[in-house]
Formats: C-alpha cells, sequence, structure tokens
C-alpha cells in the first residue's frame, strides 16, 4: 500500500461505497451482470433451469452480503450465506461433479473482480489510493472464497454420498423384491435398475477369498463383474453388494453367451482370491430368479471343493450340486457305491481318479491319454479298483460315475 495512503482512508472509502450500493435495485442490477456472463461461461448452468435459479439467488445473496459486511466492518471475515451453500447441493442433487462447483465460484470470482475493477477505476482518481483499495479488496474477495470454500465441498460431498446411498438401497430393495418373487411394475424396475429385465439374465456371484489382502474388495468385485460383462458381449451389469467380500451381478444378454471366456479374464489372472459361480441363462424376471439360485449353487460348490477353480459355472456342476445338497445322504451314496476305494491316501485316491477318467473317457485307452500314463498302467489300476470295489466297474456304472465325480470334487468332504 502507497505510503501516503492510510488504512483508515482504504477503509472509509469501501465504507462509503457499500452504503451507497446497499439498494435492491442495484444488487439486482450487478447479479444479473455477474450471473449471465457466468452462464455464458458455463454452458451447465445455462441448460438447467433450477441450477439458474439456484444461481441467481446465490448470487443476490452473497452480494448482499459482501455490501452489508463491507459497510459495517470491511475486515471482518465474512461467511457466505446459506443460498450460496444450497447452490452446492443443487449441483449434486443435479448428478454434477464438483469440479463444476469449483469451476463456476473460479469463473464467478474472476467475473465479479472485473467488474469491481471497473467500479474502483471509475470512482477513484487518486492513482494511489485507488491501488490501495484494488489491493484491499482483492485480499478481502481472496480470502472469503478460501474460508468458505471448504464448505461448499462438504455440502456438496455430503449430498452426493446421501442421495448416493439412498439410490443403492432402492436399487438393492427392488433387487430383493424380484428375488422374493413379489409383483412389481417391471417397466419402473427396469429404469430404477438401468437393467433391462425382460432379456435373458445370466446372474454371477462374485467373491473373494479370505485371503485377499483388502479389507473390503467389493469395489474390486464390482470391477470384476464390469469386465465378464464386456468380455461376453453384454451391457454394463446390474451390480449390488450382498456383503463387503461379496458382489451379486445379473448379465441381460442372449440364451448361449461365450462363458468359457470368463476365465481369460485379466482380472483373474492379476488375482488368485477373486472368483465367479455363473446360473444358466433364462429370460425374464423368472430368469432372473432362477439364473441367481444357480450361481449360488454353484457358489456352494465351489467353495466346498478341492479344487481352486477361478470360475465356476452351474451347467458344469448341476449334478454335483444336486447329488450335495444333503451332506449325510452324499457321504452314505458314496460309501455305498465306492466300498473299499473310498479309503484315505495317495494310492487310493490315483484309483479314484483312474476309474474317474475311465468312465469319463469310455475305454483305457482314453483314459490313458487323459492321464498321461500307458495304457497297461490303467490297464493295471482297473484291475486294483475292481479288487477294492468287488465287483466289475461295469456292474453299475452310473452310480459308481456319479459317487467317483463327488470323491473327485470335494475330497475328504464326500467321503466316510
Amino acid at each position: 500500500m502507497a505510503a501516503r495512503v492510510s488504512q483508515r482512508d482504504v477503509l472509509a472509502w469501501v465504507e462509503r461505497y457499500a452504503e451507497t450500493m446497499l439498494r435492491e435495485d442495484l444488487v439486482t442490477e450487478l447479479t444479473e451482470v455477474v450471473t449471465a456472463e457466468l452462464a455464458a461461461e458455463v454452458p451447465e448452468v445455462a441448460a438447467d433451469i433450477g441450477i439458474r435459479r439456484d444461481l441467481d439467488v446465490s448470487t443476490h445473496d452473497l452480494l448482499w452480503s459482501y455490501l452489508v459486511q463491507s459497510a459495517k466492518d470491511p475486515q471482518a471475515d465474512m461467511t457466505f450465506p446459506p443460498a450460496a451453500v444450497e447452490l452446492a447441493r443443487t449441483l449434486a442433487v443435479r448428478g454434477h461433479d464438483v469440479s463444476l462447483l469449483l469451476r463456476m465460484y473460479r469463473v464467478g470470482q474472476r467475473v465479479f473482480w472485473a467488474k469491481l475493477m471497473r467500479i474502483v477505476t471509475d470512482r477513484i482518481e487518486d492513482s494511489e489510493l485507488r491501488m490501495a483499495v484494488l489491493e484491499f479488496l482483492w485480499e478481502r474477495v481472496s480470502r472469503a472464497l478460501e474460508r468458505n470454500i471448504d464448505l461448499l465441498v462438504d455440502t456438496h460431498t455430503e449430498e452426493s454420498e446421501r442421495r448416493l446411498r439412498g439410490a443403492l438401497v432402492r436399487r438393492t430393495e427392488t433387487v430383493h423384491a424380484i428375488l422374493r418373487g413379489e409383483a412389481i411394475d417391471v417397466s419402473a424396475a427396469r429404469e430404477q435398475l438401468g437393467h433391462n429385465l425382460l432379456r435373458h439374465q445370466t446372474a454371477l456371484v462374485l467373491w473373494a477369498r479370505e485371503s485377499v489382502g483388502e479389507p473390503d474388495p467389493a469395489e474390486q468385485l464390482e470391477s470384476l463383474a464390469g469386465e465378464a460383462a464386456s468380455a461376453l458381449g453384454c451391457p454394463r451389469p446390474l451390480a449390488v453388494r450382498a456383503s463387503a467380500r461379496v458382489v451379486w451381478a445379473w448379465l441381460a444378454g442372449g440364451d448361449e453367451l461365450p462363458l468359457e471366456r470368463l476365465r481369460e479374464l485379466d482380472a483373474l489372472r492379476r488375482s488368485d482370491s477373486l472368483r465367479i459361480a455363473v446360473g444358466t441363462a433364462a429370460r425374464g424376471l423368472d430368469g432372473f430368479r432362477t439364473s441367481h439360485r444357480e450361481a449360488l449353487r454353484a457358489q456352494r460348490v465351489a467353495a466346498a471343493s478341492v479344487r481352486d477353480e477361478p470360475v465356476t459355472c452351474y451347467r458344469d456342476v448341476e449334478l454335483i450340486s444336486c447329488l450335495s445338497a444333503d451332506d449325510e445322504a452324499m457321504r452314505a451314496m458314496v460309501r455305498r457305491e465306492l466300498g473299499g476305494l473310498a479309503g484315505s491316501g495317495e494310492t487310493v485316491g490315483r484309483l479314484r481318479t483312474t476309474a474317474l477318467a475311465y468312465l469319463d473317457a469310455g475305454g483305457a485307452r482314453a483314459a490313458a491319454a487323459a492321464l498321461g500314463v500307458h495304457k497297461n498302467t490303467v490297464l493295471y489300476r482297473l484291475r486294483q479298483v475292481e479288487d477294492l470295489l468287488g465287483h466289475p466297474l461295469d456292474d453299475h456304472p452310473l452310480g459308481l460315475h456319479l459317487a467317483l465325480l463327488l470323491a473327485d470334487r470335494y475330497g475328504p468332504r464326500a467321503l466316510p
């Protein structure tokens, strides 16, 4: 500040000018000029009548508060009026990011400062007083924005999170209503969920094993659901969090998706802790429910399996799922069909694997190729298998095959 211009001179000029401006017509006129220029630079403001209305009220109240404080005590800190806080909330309600809020205030500050510079230049002839007043006003305008911007951002963030929680709750409630079989308006549900409920539905259950490093991997699982949809040529999936470590998802697509592509997902290659269970495709709301139930059953099989596979499709384990619904009945069947072949140990386990390969392949030669051993080795093992069974393999092939499948999938859990 120039040496011959005192702080008192600056404050006196600011107080006098503020008092002359404290008229509704003058504040309204200045408001219209500022908001018009701001709207011209920020298209989102001009395009939304609700935002423009709140901007007009906010700008008016900000200018009025600024002038009142300047006339009363120009050096005091200024608190933004409620209308300015409500503008931040309106932007969140309209779904605009906080970056728009910050851009509006940067543009608004520049537009207001340009007007203020012209006013001071026109009204103060003394160059030193003019410079001193401009320095004081710039510092005050900047400090007011800096002091209040955190409040505006916090308000926007709080409203955004509140609305997001509300939307998630409503979406989750709608999903559960469909799963319970309640009567719903399909068109309204489709709009609320952003998901085509009329097409074939393929349900996914995505989960993270306990070994995964993140305490809350749900976001990672939702991203995995999106990657799965992209790989299968489906639109963005409908996904809801069942828990911190489990996400349910649905894909709207055709009745025959190339599910084998799921095993090639990059996310599954990067992580050995993420898992997917997949139901079969079925149409409409009934398909939404049945495919989900199948995905849950596939998850149950995968979770109990001695195999550690990243993807489990219900179509591949449907028989296993049905046979293992009752653990006691499953073990009784395995014990009855396998007899001595149900024992523990590496040797008897190898014999079960050989017998299963033989029944899967339909012959000793094909079984040898599948196991990577000589045909005579397979034949030798099969004789040992029949000794433990107490009868030829071909006596009860269906029951034996099913029991071997259960033992292969569940290991000790299926064995007596």
